[in-house]
This record gives structure tokens, C-alpha cells and sequence, in this order.
């Protein structure tokens, strides 16, 4: 979904957020998608466009953890998580190593 862009847009005096997903096309039009995702060209001026689809404040984070136990994550995230997870897979072979050395070491000196 290269080029797509989300805006939220939260609505004045309610627990609510707007969400607008759209796109800039070649020709500088920009596409604005329905909850069916069928996109519409949007008009160059001022014009009223219904959100993709509008979701309750408190929905959000169940949202967000939904997505996230299912795997679709932040580029960012994906990849601090990514160098956790390497630096703890090479303190572990550290950890074997050292141990290693020394149980070698004591075999030698036995």
C-alpha cells in the first residue's frame, strides 16, 4: 500500500476520530477511499468529504493491540524489536561462550 496516507481527525465535543484514507496520484489528484475502500477523486476546493470510517476514542487502543497480536507493526517498532531480539540472541551465544571457556579451562587445569 505504497503512497497511502491515514489522517485522524478528532471531532469536536466527542469521543470520536475520523479516519481519512487517501492517496496522491500522479497527476496531483488526490484519491480519498470510502469504507469499501472504492476511491473517489477528491475536488481541489473546499469540499466535504466523509471519512473512510469514524471510531470511537476508546475503541483505538483495542484497535491498535488487535493489530499488534496480529502481527502488523510500526516500521520503527519492527525494527527496535528486531535489534532487541539480535542483541539478546548474541549475549545468549556470549553467555555459552564464557561458560564453555570456563568449564575448558577447569578441564585443563584438572
Amino acid at each position: 500500500m505504497e503512497g497511502f496516507k491515514v489522517q485522524l481527525k478528532q471531532l469536536t465535543g466527542l469521543l470520536m476520530w475520523d479516519v481519512l484514507i487517501y492517496q496522491s496520484l500522479p497527476n496531483g489528484d488526490t484519491e480519498l477511499f470510502n469504507h469499501l475502500f472504492e476511491g473517489t477523486i477528491l475536488p481541489k476546493y473546499g469540499a466535504y468529504v466523509e471519512p473512510t470510517f469514524r471510531i470511537p476514542e476508546n475503541v483505538l487502543p483495542v484497535l491498535m493491540e488487535a493489530l499488534s497480536k496480529n502481527g502488523v507493526k510500526l516500521p520503527e517498532k519492527a525494527f527496535i524489536e528486531g535489534k532487541l531480539e539480535a542483541t539478546e540472541r548474541h549475549l545468549e551465544d556470549m553467555r555459552t561462550l564464557v561458560f564453555q571457556e570456563e568449564i575448558i579451562i577447569n578441564e585443563k587445569s584438572q
